[in-house]
């Protein structure tokens, strides 16, 4: 016979919280968080991504669709979050991302919930047409990132190649706090 426990918060007999359980399951740990599979992913395109624009939207990034892992299903692959990983817990997190474009490409950064990450601009006189970016970084949990050549062309649109040498996006956490 399984027993059911029906809380949502875990205390110490002090009073500290241990843990918070959210209405769909996920669990917070505000204190050292022991994890035994860290969340990471490797996302790319399966096809070529068309419309790209790369002088407007500072916060919309390239539509990766495709992973080829993602421990913790973390990264959204379909619906209004396509493209974004969004991170499960506090913690210190490592990005690295690339795309090969219709176009040579003059930066690059990381968006975060629908904005430029600051922080992460990647700034060459040319980056050539496969823009690069990395970065060590703290996220908040629930936080939405994704990545963002860039080119002043206000709205001109650009294709993105689904080139998997050229076109990934990959990252995990290094530190959960």
């Amino acid at each position: 016979m399984a027993s059911i426990i029906a809380v949502n918060e875990l205390q110490h007999t002090n009073g500290t919280t241990a843990a918070t359980i959210a209405s769909d399951g996920k669990v917070t740990l505000p204190q050292h968080l022991l994890l035994t599979q860290y969340p990471h992913f490797e996302a790319t395109l399966s096809t070529t991504q068309t419309g790209y624009v790369a002088g407007d939207n500072f916060g919309v990034g390239i539509k990766y669709d495709s992973t080829n892992y993602d421990i913790g299903n973390n990264f959204q692959t379909t619906g209004s979050d396509m493209g974004l990983f969004i991170a499960p817990v506090d913690g210190i997190y490592y990005l690295d991302a690339g795309a090969q474009l219709s176009d040579s490409m003059q930066q690059s950064w990381f968006t975060l919930n629908g904005g430029r990450m600051n922080g992460t601009d990647w700034v060459k006189t040319n980056q050539g047409n496969r823009p690069t970016n990395k970065v060590i970084i703290k996220l908040d949990a629930n936080d939405k990132v994704g990545f963002h050549p860039y080119k002043a062309s206000g709205t001109t649109a650009y294709s993105v190649q689904s080139n998997l040498p050229h076109t990934w996006f990959r990252g995990g956490l290094l530190q959960a706090l």
